[in-house]
């Protein structure tokens, strides 16, 4: 009866020690995929584009559907395109890569500001 108990016990707490590892590298990993996005988000506001790009590549490699790095990393691309199109001759393209960058929800000031500057 007291084998049963113990074995009982120890096995109890084997699973919580197996369930708190596995919460804990879970949780650890989505602390670590923030973190690489709120450094895309620095490179982002220093304007280092191609930086911030490789960043939220990084993040998208861990995590498919992380909608902030998806979302970021496509604003930066059409940035990048429409001042590519610009340097180029091609200010249509570049104007409605512009306008659809106009239309994002977006709370980066200094990236909406460097955009703007675009149209100019």
């Amino acid at each position: 009866m007291k084998k049963n108990k113990k074995f009982m016990i120890i096995s109890i707490i084997l699973i919580l020690i197996i369930y708190g590892g596995v919460f804990a590298f879970f949780e650890y990993k989505e602390y670590k995929i923030q973190k690489m996005v709120d450094k895309g988000v620095e490179y982002l506001n220093n304007k280092e584009y191609e930086k911030a790009i490789t960043t939220f590549d990084l993040v998208l490699n861990e995590k498919l559907d992380d909608k902030e790095a998806l979302q970021l990393r496509n604003m930066v691309n059409k940035h990048i395109e429409a001042k590519k199109c610009f340097n180029n001759g091609d200010s249509e393209k570049a104007n409605e890569l512009i306008d659809e960058l106009d239309k994002e929800d977006s709370n980066y000031k200094e990236f909406k500001a460097d955009v703007s500057k675009l149209k100019n």
